[in-house]
């Protein structure tokens, strides 16, 4: 403590006051994003170590009062992730589609001559990839409702 104090006094009186507050700030800007993350990974961590904790000790005390095992586990059939993965790749698709047609149109649109001489048409790329992500998702609900009435007569 005293080497700290004797250092700062002794910068206050070569006036390195600047400096020293100047290399703070150079070393508090890098230092922060680290500190940022390695707190978000400790609240992450600390979550799931009390949710894993709390779980265990209600588990043991549900055995030691006599309850059976099997409420630990869920009876639930597993879901299909197929319909997930059906929306997720109809949607990249429909992405794809708008990005690729807005350009084309953009391009049409550019070699027309207009009255204001635009040369840019950012709006072309928003209303077809709305659209057609739009699309996509509406196909991926139909798809979805036929595996859901397919699986649905398999159970019966």
């Amino acid at each position: 403590m005293g080497i700290f104090v004797t250092f700062f006094c002794a910068a206050l009186s070569y006036g390195l006051k600047k400096q020293i507050l100047n290399l703070n700030y150079i070393i508090m800007e890098d230092v922060a994003p680290a500190l940022m993350g390695l707190a978000m990974f400790a609240t992450i961590f600390g979550l799931v170590y009390f949710y894993l904790s709390y779980r265990n000790k209600e588990r043991l005390a549900l055995i030691e009062s006599g309850a059976d095992a099997d409420l630990f586990y869920s009876k639930k059939k597993k879901k299909n992730t197929t319909p997930f993965a059906l929306s997720i790749g109809l949607v990249s698709i429909g992405l794809a589609i708008g990005i690729a047609l807005g350009f084309i149109i953009e391009r049409i649109l550019i070699e027309v001559e207009n009255a204001e001489g635009h040369n840019e048409y950012p709006q072309v790329y928003f209303a077809m990839i709305f659209l057609f992500v739009g699309i996509a998702l509406l196909k991926s609900y139909q798809l979805s409702r036929k595996y859901d009435k397919e699986d649905n007569g398999k159970e019966e």
